[in-house]
């Protein structure tokens, strides 16, 4: 259940924070400025032309302030070609472009702007997204860290490093990133998930089970972490913990969720073959494939499960969904 590209959202983040000059102004009063410019720009000096591309910044950024980037983009094009050297200009087209899905032509405006100013992190952070969108997950790592050597602090940039190097399998030093995210920020509830989740991987399930219930206390309504959580719990043959996190988890999902199938069957293993609740055992069974359970490897192992009670009507109920167990594996 868990998701490992969940990256912070630094294009958004750029969007609301890119621009030195804000636009100040509604986008008609803005093309209003820029008619007028047009209009008395027959032999353009370089005011004129600094004047108009002024302009069309603020046009494009009221657009993309307004969620149109398409319009943004023509806007900040047209302005970098009167100003060739405005770099709030290329920083903002870059934003465009990216949430265009563009990420070759924002890698282009970004590289530019590295050229001029390497540690830059406003342009490091968004030069990591977009190496990261054109699947260059190596690159985006190799940004991070540049721009973490500038800026250690910087939370989301070492939290997105992280994802990354969970993502290239380098669980270690995905889990030492997490721990410097908390270390600059106790709080951050989205970090302390991910390394409870990345401990039930790799660490001791004890820590991994602190890690996710600290979490769960400032979150109680997280459903995956509850699922989490429980399968910590069942790894430290703690059963009754486990079983309560699962139907927490379930109760946070809507009825017709494909995750209540999975839990279900998670409820149903444990009840059955580790409390040796037959009856409840059966109908939480019945209600993981009633809501489409169909992983067969996971049924088989149940059926083979030394410890299940009453497998013969176990067997029974799962063939009237999978006719092809029709011998016990036994």
């Amino acid at each position: 259940m868990m998701t490992l590209t969940v990256y912070r959202a630094v294009v958004d983040h750029a969007r609301a924070a890119a621009c030195v000059y804000r636009a100040r102004r509604r986008v008609p009063a803005l093309c209003c400025a820029v008619v007028a410019l047009l209009l008395g720009a027959g032999c353009a000096t370089d005011v004129n032309r600094a004047q108009l591309a002024e302009e069309y910044f603020h046009l494009g950024t009221g657009y993309l302030e307004l969620g149109e980037p398409q319009q943004a983009a023509d806007y900040f094009r047209r302005g970098l070609e009167l100003q060739p050297d405005a770099d709030d200009t290329r920083f903002n087209l870059a934003v465009a472009l990216l949430e265009l899905g563009a990420a070759n032509a924002a890698a282009g405006h970004l590289a530019v702007l590295l050229a001029a100013d390497p540690e830059n992190v406003r342009v490091l952070e968004l030069q990591a997204i977009s190496d990261e969108r054109r699947g260059r997950m190596g690159d985006a790592l190799a940004t991070y860290r540049r721009l973490l050597q500038v800026q250690p602090e910087h939370t989301t940039a070492r939290y997105n490093a992280a994802v990354l190097l969970w993502a290239l399998g380098e669980l270690p030093a995905a889990e030492a990133e997490l721990r410097t995210v908390l270390r600059y920020d106790p709080d951050d509830h989205p970090a302390r998930y991910r390394l409870g989740a990345l401990l039930a991987q790799t660490g001791p399930p004890e820590e991994a089970a602190r890690v996710l219930g600290e979490y769960l206390e400032a979150v109680p309504d997280d459903g995956e972490a509850l699922a989490a959580l429980a399968r910590v719990e069942l790894q430290r043959g703690r059963y009754e913990t486990a079983l309560e996190a699962y139907g927490s988890a379930a109760e946070l999902l809507p009825a017709g969720d494909t995750r209540q199938a999975e839990l279900a069957f998670e409820r149903a293993w444990i009840l059955l073959a580790a409390l040796e609740d037959h009856g409840a055992g059966l109908t939480a069974l019945t209600r993981a494939l009633e809501n489409g359970y169909r992983d067969l490897d996971r049924l088989t192992e149940l059926l083979l499960e030394e410890r299940l009670v009453r497998r013969g009507a176990v067997l029974d109920l799962i063939t009237e969904y999978f006719p092809e167990l029709v011998a016990d594996p036994q």
